[in-house]
């Protein structure tokens, strides 16, 4: 027997069906991401769907393919349906926790703004935000270019690195320093460790 699972969000119902092999999700919870139109979201999964209980749904990959295609318009439902596929169906209260922190980065990220961060042990560091993205284990990470403060190493600090988000202490977004992109146009340049990037600095 199906089993149709419910998450509520704001005012409206999201739907998803999870098992060992599959996770589907209801065509409006792809409306509610990636904000495009009923008529939009039918041409773009085409066959890929499939009607259970008068409810349309799709395979979670059909996000990947729209990821490339649309922007993200809601990342707090992202959320929720990646830590469902990632943690079989117990939703992680980690996500909503850190929203807040997740959408500072985001905003920065649009803006090209550096970030003031204490990290690990408040130890601040100056960053340049390039990307944020989910890791294997479900948790979210802020994929940065450091150009002043703290080293583990004690070396030269200029370089690309990892910060996991529940080793985030405090962010301040540093408005009236813009930054440049740090990677070279063209190139689709990621942290190796993400599963799925959930916001990355365009040109």
């Amino acid at each position: 027997m199906t089993t149709i699972n419910k998450i509520k969000f704001n005012d409206e119902a999201i739907y998803y069906i999870k098992n060992s092999e599959t996770l589907l999700i209801s065509l409006n919870a792809m409306n509610v991401v990636f904000g495009i139109t009923e008529k939009d979201m039918n041409d773009q999964i085409k066959e890929n769907s499939v009607i259970i209980e008068n409810k349309k749904f799709c395979d979670y990959n059909i996000i990947l393919n729209l990821s490339e295609k649309y922007p993200i318009k809601s990342r707090q439902i992202l959320y929720k349906i990646q830590t469902i596929r990632n943690k079989e169906n117990k939703f992680c209260e980690l996500d909503i926790a850190y929203s807040n922190l997740i959408e500072s980065i985001c905003y920065a990220i649009e803006n090209k703004f550096r970030l003031k961060i204490k990290y690990e042990n408040n130890n601040e560091r100056i960053v340049e935000p390039h990307s944020i993205g989910k890791l294997k284990n479900g948790n979210i990470a802020l994929y940065a270019y450091q150009i002043a403060g703290y080293s583990k190493s004690g070396t030269n600090c200029n370089a690309f690195r990892l910060y996991h988000l529940n080793k985030i202490h405090n962010i301040e977004i540093l408005e009236n320093e813009h930054f440049e992109i740090r990677w070279t146009k063209g190139t689709y340049h990621k942290s190796k460790n993400f599963v799925y990037e959930i916001k990355r600095v365009e040109w």
